[in-house]
């Protein structure tokens, strides 16, 4: 893994990432149809005018052109870590210039950023629509790293997509639907003891993680009957 010293930043490179991991969570849980990428030339309603409230450059609004998203229902989008929903730029765009809701780039830098805005320079952009008290990614377009601050990590923006890949192979990040992932770091609540093992179990016996052996469809129900019968409370329906 190379030094952080050692990392560029492409524009090209940090786009195929995003791509490259979200086929892969299409493989384990997510809906075909829920990355949605620009079309030729980025997605047009993402412009430094709009966005102006987020006060970022224009290397960080060229990149959020470029980027795929994950497609928002009802403006949620499915999880692509344990409570992590990824910021839908392009949506957020479609809001700001339709007047929609009363909001402004302001509101989605707050929401990005959470209690580290008044700390992020023009060069680093939020990737998670958090809120004050959810995790944070930070994608720097200087350094070409991403930073998660909660958990003290920073590393190549690829191989911290890697690094995320990792923890759905090893079954520490676990899909519970198309939508929700959890995490098994934590301390079972009262009730839930047993879930996780069960969970982990039902994904290798689908194959998890050969992914030529997974099967996805079979797996995704297997899991959701698994919870009705023994953990009702947490099944996300």
């Amino acid at each position: 893994m190379p030094e952080l010293s050692d990392i560029t930043y492409s524009g090209d490179a940090t786009v195929a990432a995003f791509c490259d991991y979200y086929q892969f969570l299409t493989k384990m849980y997510l809906k075909e149809s829920d990355p949605i990428e620009p079309p030729k030339g980025g997605w047009p309603m993402i412009t430094p005018t709009v966005l102006a409230g987020l006060e970022k450059d224009e290397k960080v609004i060229d990149l959020l052109r470029h980027l795929p998203y994950m497609r928002c229902s009802c403006d949620e989008s499915s999880d692509a870590a344990p409570w992590a929903k990824m910021m839908d730029w392009q949506h957020v765009c479609d809001i700001i210039s339709a007047g929609k809701h009363d909001t402004s780039a302001e509101v989605y830098k707050f929401l990005a950023e959470g209690e580290y805005q008044d700390k992020i320079p023009s060069t680093v952009v939020g990737l998670l629509d958090t809120g004050p008290d959810v995790e944070c990614f930070f994608l720097d377009t200087d350094q070409g790293t991403i930073y998660w601050p909660e958990c003290h990590i920073q590393y190549a923006i690829p191989n911290f997509f890697e690094l995320l890949k990792n923890q759905f192979r090893d079954l520490q990040f676990i899909p519970i639907s198309t939508e929700k992932v959890i995490l098994n770091y934590e301390r079972a609540r009262a009730g839930e003891e047993g879930m996780l093992p069960m969970l982990q179990a039902i994904y290798r016996e689908h194959g998890w993680p050969d992914l030529d052996s997974y099967r996805k469809e079979e797996c995704l129900k297997a899991v959701q009957k698994a919870l009705v019968k023994h953990f009702l409370d947490c099944v996300d329906y």
